[in-house]
C-alpha cells in the first residue's frame, strides 16, 4: 500500500472509533437535584394573587426560624418552610418534619409517607404522601420565568376507608419557597379535574 493510502486509513479508522466511543457515552443528564439548602423564610415581599388579594411575607415567627408568616386579609397565619400546613401550623412531628425535608432536597422522584397529627377525634386525614414531581419554570405575568419545585401532595383517610382521599399539586419557588401556585385534583367517574386554588401573578417588595 503505498504511504499516503496507509495514513488515510488509518485517519479514518481513528475518527471512526471516536465517533463510536461517543456515541457509547450517553450525555450526562439534566440536572434534577432538589434544593441545595432550605432557603430561611421570606421576608419583606408580597404576592398579588390571580384573585387581586395580596398577600406579605414576614419572616420567621419568633418562637421558631422555620415557621413562616404571611399575612392577608388583616390575620397573620403561620406556615412550616413557608407552605406547609393549614396556616395555624404547631410544630408538626419531628416524621412529618424530616419528610418534607427529604422531598425538597431530594431528586426528582423522591417521595415520603408520613402520619398527619390528630389533635381531634374530628380531623379526617391520617396521612400524606409527597412527592418530588420535577423542577419546571413557571411565569408570574410580565416578569422572567421563576424555576419551581414542583411537588404532589396526597391525603388519606383510615384504612377503613380507602376511597377518601385528597391530591394537590404546588409550585413552589426555589429562591424563597413561596408557593406560586396550587391545584387540587379531583377524580371523578368521567376523568380528572384541575381546580385552581392559589395563583401567584406578581412578586414584589412587601407593602409593609
Amino acid at each position: 500500500m503505498r504511504p499516503w493510502l496507509l495514513i488515510a486509513a488509518l485517519a479514518l479508522a481513528g475518527c471512526q472509533t471516536g465517533t463510536l466511543g461517543q456515541t457509547a457515552s450517553a450525555p450526562a443528564p439534566d440536572p434534577t437535584d432538589g434544593l441545595a439548602a432550605i432557603p430561611p423564610c421570606p421576608d419583606g415581599l408580597s404576592a398579588t394573587l390571580n384573585t387581586g388579594t395580596v398577600v406579605d411575607f414576614a419572616g420567621a415567627a419568633p418562637d421558631h426560624p422555620d415557621i413562616c408568616l404571611r399575612r392577608m386579609n388583616g390575620h397573620t397565619y403561620r406556615y412550616f418552610l413557608g407552605f406547609w400546613g393549614d396556616g395555624w401550623f404547631h410544630d408538626g412531628t419531628p416524621e412529618e418534619r424530616a419528610a418534607i425535608r427529604q422531598v425538597l432536597t431530594g431528586p426528582v422522584g423522591t417521595t415520603a409517607r408520613f402520619a398527619l397529627p390528630r389533635r381531634t377525634a374530628l380531623v379526617l386525614w391520617r396521612s400524606a404522601t409527597v412527592t418530588h414531581l420535577g423542577d419546571p419554570n413557571l411565569t408570574l405575568g410580565a416578569a422572567a420565568p421563576r424555576r419551581t419545585v414542583l411537588i404532589r401532595v396526597e391525603r388519606k383517610g383510615p384504612p377503613d376507608r380507602a376511597d377518601l382521599g385528597t391530591e394537590t399539586l404546588i409550585w413552589l419557588d426555589r429562591a424563597t419557597l413561596i408557593p406560586l401556585k396550587r391545584e387540587e385534583v379531583v377524580h371523578m367517574a368521567h376523568g380528572t379535574e384541575r381546580q385552581l386554588a392559589w395563583r401567584v401573578r406578581a412578586l414584589t417588595p412587601g407593602s409593609e
